[in-house]
């Protein structure tokens, strides 16, 4: 009789052992899926926050783009309109003495900033907000030589302006070519090279 009660005994405590087993396995399968599916849903939500970041980051660098557009074209407009002014009211340029100006001027498709003629010379004037080196070699390379055709029974001269430059110490102004005008300290309209050889076209 003993041995039947701890038989009885030994299947009650197996079945028990198991049926708890089974309710732990499905507890943790539960357990795992309300995970996975947490994790899917802050997955999505991350994905969909950095989406909307990266738009937002995207607009933002193309409203500080059309910002910073907008403040160089008014910026570089300012120094063109300066240096316009200027050399209108003076209608010389070094030694050489003009009778018509034009400003934004379109010549076989590009765009010179300033024009200068008289009877026998003309003369470009490239205007920069922050005058530099490669602004000196493209007048000289490119711009000059393309207004030739143009200016064909005129000699033609060309000047670089800026509101300030950025040039190397080591560049000799009078070895240019070309006369570079910028601001004095009272702020007026000075010429750092007057004594050069103009270098005609």
């Amino acid at each position: 009789m003993d041995n039947e009660i701890k038989t009885m005994i030994k299947e009650i405590v197996a079945e028990s052992l198991r049926e708890s087993m089974q309710a732990s396995q499905i507890r943790e399968e539960q357990t795992d899926a309300k995970i996975a599916k947490m994790r899917e849903q802050n997955n999505a939500e991350m994905r969909k926050k950095t989406e909307q970041y990266e738009q937002d980051t995207k607009k933002s660098i193309k409203r500080v783009a059309k910002q910073l557009a907008d403040y160089t074209d008014n910026v570089s407009g300012i120094s063109e309109e300066y240096f316009y002014r200027c050399l209108d009211g003076s209608m010389k340029v070094g030694n050489i003495k003009f009778n018509s100006i034009a400003k934004n001027q379109k010549i076989n498709g590009n765009e010179y900033d300033i024009i200068l003629e008289n009877g026998n010379s003309a003369m470009s004037v490239s205007v920069k907000t922050t005058l530099q080196k490669s602004h000196i070699d493209k007048l000289m390379d490119t711009d000059l030589p393309a207004l030739k055709d143009y200016f064909k029974n005129k000699t033609l001269y060309g000047v670089v302006a800026g509101l300030s430059y950025r040039l190397d110490k080591s560049i000799d102004f009078n070895e240019l070519g070309v006369f570079v005008l910028s601001l004095s300290d009272k702020n007026e309209v000075t010429n750092l090279n007057p004594q050069i050889t103009l270098t005609a076209f």
